[in-house]
């Protein structure tokens, strides 16, 4: 797993707000995505992972603003995408869907109620050059490869479960085989059951178009049964990037210990402890390390110097003073 099809370079994707403020979203990120893996991003609310997703997939909208750097998508076909300044127009036209699907949040929501199934995948089909006929084609293979009933197409989405409307939104994403497929907690409205049923369907998509999928998420659980490798985020920063079983197994980041600990485990009966304390106000972050405030181990220099992204073992990376070269 060495070919690169997303590289992200110092991004710095920020929201402004009046008075020339901005909010740190994304600060100097740098992360490579490799082709056919599934990659989980992980982090609680606010710490940047839905706003990177969306800086991958070019979708810049005001109060969303890139300052910095660069997201490139390498295709299979020797094509090189910059996300971030392409622009939504000719990103529609020539490189969503073709290359790159996004599950947005809650995204059962995004079918509309008033038209049936099939004519969502006919209306999109459509806009991307294709006949009906392929477009129907297309769709009854999804629907079959999702374990749906060829039914839902006559469906109104109202008609359909939760679940079933998210394997909808799963076929809609990949009508073109795209070779990425991003996914922005797509579970989060969904019960435990479903969530499984949902997270099933993404891994068989994934089988069988061998493509990339990026999933964020807060529950690390659910990161842990499907993903490869895991980047867990803190303010708008990367503190750590690795196999996902070496960082459940050994977690080098007091940050990640400590989401890592908070799951769970059936049979151990260990009262489970918070992390005291808040994430810092990224209109205005702390100078050094953005996790010293709540971090146990902290010492003078993580008060004043921010820690780099360093390859403590292979393919393991730690953003810890604890673990740099000093």
């Amino acid at each position: 797993m060495s070919e690169e099809v997303i590289r992200v370079e110092d991004l710095r994707a920020y929201y402004t707000m009046p008075n020339n403020v901005y909010v740190r979203a994304v600060d100097g990120v740098m992360l490579k995505v490799y082709r056919g893996e599934i990659l989980g991003i992980a982090g609680e609310s606010g710490c940047g992972k839905s706003t990177l997703l969306r800086a991958m997939y070019g979708l810049i909208e005001y109060p969303l603003k890139v300052l910095g750097g660069s997201v490139l998508l390498l295709t299979k076909d020797e094509k090189k995408f910059d996300m971030t300044s392409l622009g939504i127009d000719r990103l529609r036209k020539g490189v969503w869907w073709r290359y790159i699907s996004f599950i947005p949040q809650n995204a059962q929501n995004v079918l509309n109620p008033m038209i049936r199934v099939k004519d969502h995948f006919i209306e999109t089909g459509k806009n991307l050059g294709m006949d009906e006929d392929e477009i129907l084609e297309r769709m009854n293979y999804w629907i079959d490869s999702l374990g749906l009933s060829r039914d839902v197409a006559s469906a109104f989405p109202i008609q359909l479960s939760g679940g079933m409307r998210q394997r909808i939104v799963i076929a809609l994403a990949a009508l073109l085989e795209p070779e990425v497929l991003l996914a922005d907690e797509p579970t989060s409205a969904l019960d435990v059951v479903n969530q499984r049923v949902f997270v099933a369907s993404l891994s068989k998509l994934h089988k069988k178009l061998r493509n990339t999928v990026i999933y964020v998420s807060h529950d690390l659980e659910l990161l842990g049964i499907f993903t490869h490798r895991i980047a867990v985020m803190y303010a708008g920063k990367i503190v750590e990037v690795g196999k996902t079983d070496e960082v459940f197994e050994k977690p080098l980041h007091p940050y990640s210990k400590a989401l890592i600990d908070s799951i769970p485990k059936i049979g151990d009966t260990r009262i489970r402890k918070g992390l005291s304390g808040r994430p810092p106000d990224l209109r205005n972050p702390p100078p050094g390390c953005r996790f010293y405030p709540r971090c146990p181990y902290a010492t003078n220099r993580c008060r004043s110097e921010e820690p780099p992204l360093v390859e403590v073992s292979k393919g393991h990376y730690v953003a810890c003073w604890l673990h740099a070269k000093r």
